[in-house]
Order: structure tokens, then sequence, then C-alpha cells
């Protein structure tokens, strides 16, 4: 994983972009709708509870927050609305309802139907009415957090992130600078196409704090990760990187990675003064730095970086190998010779000769630069201390 900088002067762009129609989409999509699941129909209300959500974010101001927040502040949003659902019931209950017949006064007041005597009924109630009576062979009405969620998401999820023609992810990974995937930093990012065809090859954006259970945040800027396939619809999934007591993080989101040395590596029948040029492959193997000791087991959960990385040994060996004909005496000479003349060539004959950008503002542009750069950091901490 790298550490993707913050950019509020973006996040903020992007806000504003698409602030009027997400509150356009939370005035439209509320009061209750039916949903067909598994042959049945389902009746999702808005309750109290979601009435006070929407009518909070429904303030432009509020609304910011909740799509421009930064992780510790999506967290403290997460920690407020499952503290506020602690008194919401899990338990549905459950109305057998006959789609031969018109809504009993029970049904209306589970739909949030007014019941009145008016002779002419909005065109929302006859709308309401009809959509019920004409979509339901078993109409069964949710009530608590289901309800919540399901409300939510069809919102946040189903008509603003996954709108189609409205969320352009590639454009959204562009504007990033993005190119390699920060949770495994082995998998480029961006999208290939051919012309007059569909996209070949499209990004993925992971939901860091998963949509399916936090779907209020599908659409916060920096819960929206680029990454690859693999990280994103093979590895992660819907796993979520909360703790279940506190709710507080297990893993790091990219944007709060503290970039430090990551990856380490071990040397088998060697020494660090050893001629890599002559060793096998199997002598030197990836390994991880201690500090993450506690934190590796849940990377491996996530995204499989421990058993990706344990495949890596050949990409360690020559490293080693070029960093040792990189640092010969010989090399150093001519090498400083071209850099005082030229400054600005360092970063790209270290790119060129050692595969890897030596600032960290470069993770993100070629894979494997993270693990790269921490090999070599830690070759140079075992030589500095001249034992293997």
């Amino acid at each position: 994983m790298y550490n993707i900088p913050y950019n509020d002067t973006e996040a903020n762009l992007f806000f504003d972009e698409y602030k009027d129609y997400i509150l356009e989409k939370i005035k439209e999509k509320r009061g209750c709708f039916t949903e067909t699941i598994d042959s049945k129909t389902y009746i999702f209300c808005e309750n109290a509870f979601i009435k006070d959500f929407l009518d909070k974010y429904s303030n432009e101001t509020e609304l910011r927050k909740l799509i421009t927040g930064r992780p510790d502040e999506l967290l403290e949003i997460v920690k407020t609305v499952q503290k506020e659902c602690r008194d919401e019931t899990d338990h549905f209950k459950y109305v057998i309802c006959d789609s031969t017949k018109e809504l009993t006064e029970e049904e209306m007041k589970i739909c949030k139907i007014k019941i009145s005597n008016k002779k002419k009924k909005t065109q929302r109630e006859r709308n309401n009415e009809q959509g019920i009576i004409q979509n339901r062979d078993a109409v069964i009405a949710l009530k608590g957090i289901p309800d919540f969620r399901r409300m939510i998401y069809r919102i946040f999820v189903d008509n603003i992130y996954g709108k189609q023609d409205f969320f352009n992810k590639s454009d959204f990974i562009r504007k990033k600078g993005l190119r390699v995937c920060p949770y495994c930093g082995r998998s480029y990012i961006f999208s290939v196409t051919r012309r007059g065809r569909k996209i070949d090859v499209k990004p993925q954006i992971d939901h860091f704090i998963p949509k399916g259970e936090f779907p209020f945040l599908a659409f916060s800027y920096y819960n929206l990760i680029p990454s690859c396939d693999s990280c994103n619809v093979v590895c992660k999934k819907e796993q979520k990187p909360l703790s279940k007591k506190n709710q507080s993080y297990r893993v790091f989101n990219p944007y709060m990675y503290i970039d430090e040395p990551f990856f380490q590596f071990k040397l088998h029948n060697l020494n660090i003064f050893s001629d890599f040029l002559t060793s096998k492959e199997q002598n030197i193997q990836v390994d991880f730095n201690p500090k993450f000791k506690n934190k590796i087991g849940l990377y491996e959960k996530l995204f499989g970086l421990k058993s990706l990385y344990k495949e890596h040994n050949d990409l360690a060996h020559d490293l080693l190998i070029r960093k040792q004909y990189w640092t010969s005496d010989t090399n150093q000479q001519y090498y400083k010779n071209i850099l005082n003349c030229d400054p600005n060539i360092r970063e790209k004959m270290i790119l060129a000769f050692l595969g890897y950008y030596e600032s960290t503002e470069g993770h993100g542009k070629r894979p494997f630069s993270k693990f790269l750069s921490d090999i070599l950091a830690h070759y140079d901490k075992l030589v500095q201390k001249g034992k293997p």
C-alpha cells in the first residue's frame, strides 16, 4: 500500500460538480417504494430515523461534510449513525397482502400513504397506491435498520454512484494522476479503449468502507479508492476494514497511510556483502517490517498482500543485483559526473537502472515502485549496520 496525498481542493470541486443532482435525488426518492426480490415485493418506508438523516443531509453544508470529509471525519459519521441506529430493531415485520385487492388501512399506514376524505388525490398519492397494488404478489413491509440501509442505498448507490452516464470512473481516476493500485502497488488501473468499441480494460473503484453496509458513504470522495480488479473484486469485496467493538480503522485508508518502509527481505546462506549476481533467487526472501506485525494479517485478509509478495522474491533478487552494480565506485563516479551536469536527470536514471520512482509521489505511477523503494531502503540499512 502506498499513500495517496489529500487534495481538498479537488474534493470540493467534486462536490460542487455533483451537489445539485445529489440534493435532487435525496428529495425525489423519499417516501416509500417497492422492490421485487426473489419473487417477493418488498415495501421500504421512510421511518423517523430515515427522515431525520435525510433532512440533515438535505442541507448543503452537512452534505458537503459527507461528500468531502476526510477518512477520520467519515468514521465519526459512521459512529454517529451506528449510535442512533442502536434503538432501531433488527426484527422484520411481515405483512402479507393480497395483490388482487386494494390496500387496506393498515397497509396504507405502513406505506405512509395518508388516508383522507379528499375527492381528489395528488398524483404522488395515486402513484404510490397504484405502484404498490400493481407490483406485488406478496408484499412484505420491513421496519428498522433494514429499511434505513435499503432506502439510503437506493439514493446514494442506485441513483447517484451507480447511475449510468452520471459518474465517470475513468475521469475520476485520471484526475487523481494515479496509474497503479494503491492497495497492492502491483497493477495498473487505467482504461484501455479501442476505437468504435466498448472499454476493453476499465478501472475499479473500491469503497474503502463498504457501500453495502454503509451506503451513505457511497459517493464520499475520500472513500472512493481507485483499485485493481484483483484487490477490489477478488480479495476485498465487501469486507469491512473497521473493528467491531469501536468502529476504528483496522488497516489504513490509503489517504491515511504513513509512507514508511513496509517491505523487507531475508537472506539465506548469504550476507549483505555477498555477490548477488552469483546467488540464486531462493537465497533472498521477501519479508515485512516488524512494525506492521499486528496489521500484516489484516492486509493479507483484505488484499492478499503477504501471499502475493512472497511470489516476488525474483524482483527483490534482480533489484539487489542492479543495486550492487549501481553503487560500484566506477559507476558512481561516472553517474556523478553526469548528475553534476544535469541534476534533473537523477530520478530518470534511477527509474531506468533500478526500476522505481525515488520520490514517494511517484509510487502511484509505476507498479512495484513502493516495493522496490522499501527493499533498497532495507538494503542500505543493513549495509550501514555492516551485518547480514
